[in-house]
């Protein structure tokens, strides 16, 4: 550690903005923090986490303190200061960790698509739908009609194409132009 006079020399170059005083901080206090995180982070956690990441996030969170409350009168005030964080931290990992495996653990598989409520339309609204279909229809021409009707009931652009002996790209370009006429 350093004489309280160079701690104090070293404080004021932070507040002052000084990179090289900042990189210094990091140098002499980072093994700090790293015995502060092995301390406090369990077992469980180790192979997720390592404390090299916390030591990082530590000195992130120091990277957005404004330089001006760089108040600490010695380097035990700063070496608090830096474990409170690095304890959070751990702390915050710990918590999400466990949410996590909380969320997961509350999941239920759905049996099937067909069990999700609200799915399927109500009558009325496959009867309002079968009424707006049918004014569309009435306006096309008897070979767009055949397209829709095919396409409503379910085949595919392939399908229609080969049953109404058309090239699939005339088919393709039918129902796009019908799509982009249909009233929103």
């Amino acid at each position: 550690m350093e004489a309280p006079s160079e701690f104090c020399e070293l404080m004021s170059r932070v507040r002052d903005g000084c990179p090289e005083a900042m990189d210094q901080v990091c140098r002499l206090y980072s093994n700090a923090i790293r015995v502060v995180v092995r301390r406090k982070l369990r077992q469980r956690l180790r192979s997720q986490y390592d404390s090299v990441d916390f030591v990082q996030a530590v000195w992130a969170s120091v990277a957005g303190v404004p330089r001006q409350d760089f108040t600490f009168e010695t380097p035990e005030d700063l070496i608090r200061y830096l474990a409170r964080l690095a304890t959070h931290k751990v702390i915050d990992a710990y918590r999400q960790r466990t949410a996590q495996k909380q969320h997961c653990e509350r999941e239920q598989p759905l049996e099937s698509p067909s069990a999700i409520p609200g799915r399927e339309p109500t009558p009325s609204q496959n009867l309002i739908a079968d009424e707006r279909f049918q004014k569309m229809i009435d306006a096309l021409t008897p070979a767009q009609r055949r397209i829709l009707t095919l396409r409503r009931q379910g085949y595919t652009h392939q399908e229609i194409a080969e049953q109404l002996r058309i090239d699939v790209k005339t088919v393709q370009r039918i129902l796009g132009v019908l799509e982009r006429n249909l009233p929103a």
